[in-house]
């Protein structure tokens, strides 16, 4: 499954992580830290993450993503 994700709407860690919860439906018990952002788009089905604006989001969040991406063969991310 695709999504497309606005960095401008992730600015800081805790935008990132709210915005991130409800686009990648992250279920309830998600704890809004890095960790466990690497846990949940890693268990994602085939996920490819396109961010636009991605020069805007948080950096730390940013380099979560591009690991989890490295290490997992069912998820791709894309920055634009």
């Amino acid at each position: 499954m695709q999504y497309i994700l606005d960095g401008s709407q992730m600015t800081t860690r805790e935008s990132a992580h709210e915005h991130l919860a409800k686009q990648l439906r992250f279920p309830d018990y998600y704890g809004k830290n890095l960790d466990a952002l690497y846990d949940c788009v890693t268990d994602l089905p085939d996920a490819e993450i396109v961010i636009v604006f991605s020069s805007a989001m948080d950096k730390d969040v940013q380099r979560v993503l591009l690991d989890a991406a490295r290490h997992s063969s069912n998820l791709t991310v894309y920055l634009a």
